[in-house]
């Protein structure tokens, strides 16, 4: 099995952002994600009304998520696959805290905003192989709330294997902004854990704040299981005349089985 996957913070609609408020950008987005053709796209900061343009205009892709919020509103990480490749076995969202099935819930040593992850069981029709695709938006504010909520995802992964057997070891693919460097302990957490690398390792910075942040800072990443080679990796860093695809830099790869 071979895919394409990106790990894309499309950073969420802000007036602040002037000519690089999300609905200006979309177009150049929605033309790069077209050229690029990922098998699977996993967004963070999607707000409902960003989701219901990209539903409309992404049509060869499903798109699964659930806002952070008490009342499922609010940002989400989300889980976009192709349509006319993959069938979705399973689906499942749950909030980086103590209650992790309560929505809108979250550590006490962390911003005002509730952090989720969304886990995803794929299987591709053209292979027949089955795998997992979790995609998180660690807090940007508490270092704490970061090593908790990564703890838990790892915890969460190490314990699918009781929940449901003949699932437990399929190859598995974690994506998100950790709003932490390579160097830090939630980061290093990942591979110490669970033995996941980062297939964009070493390839630059990330969040580059529409071109102030110079240079960029890495952030976003996409680990894989020890089942998954890497074929390819990087970022888009392309730019339309004043538009950015975002704050940050997508991060692709291109793996295989």
């Amino acid at each position: 099995m071979e895919l394409k996957v990106v790990s894309f913070n499309a950073r969420y609609s802000n007036g602040d952002d002037g000519e690089n408020r999300f609905w200006f950008r979309w177009p150049f987005m929605k033309e790069t994600l077209e050229q690029e053709r990922p098998d699977i796209i996993c967004f963070q900061e999607m707000l409902p009304e960003m989701l219901i343009l990209v539903k409309r205009e992404l049509q060869d892709y499903v798109l699964l998520g659930v806002g952070r919020e008490a009342d499922l509103s609010g940002e989400q990480p989300t889980i976009a696959y192709r349509r006319d490749r993959f069938s979705l076995m399973t689906f499942e969202t749950f909030w980086l805290s103590e209650t992790p099935a309560v929505p809108g819930s979250r550590y006490p040593d962390q911003s005002p905003c509730p952090r989720t992850c969304a886990c995803a069981l794929l299987k591709d029709e053209i292979s027949k192989q089955v795998f997992r695709v979790l995609n998180t938006h660690l807090d940007h504010a508490g270092e704490g709330a970061r090593v908790k909520g990564i703890t838990q995802i790892t915890d969460y992964v190490r314990a699918l294997g009781r929940r449901n057997a003949l699932f437990a070891d399929v190859p598995a693919i974690l994506t998100g902004d950790f709003n932490a460097g390579p160097e830090t302990k939630e980061v290093k957490h990942v591979g110490e854990v669970l033995g996941w690398k980062d297939a964009a390792e070493g390839k630059g910075g990330t969040y580059h704040e529409f071109g102030r942040c110079n240079p960029p800072t890495k952030i976003d990443y996409v680990f894989l299981s020890p089942e998954f080679q890497v074929k390819e990796s990087g970022r888009w860093t392309q730019k339309k005349d004043h538009l950015w695809l975002s704050d940050h830099y997508p991060v692709w790869a291109k793996i295989e089985v």
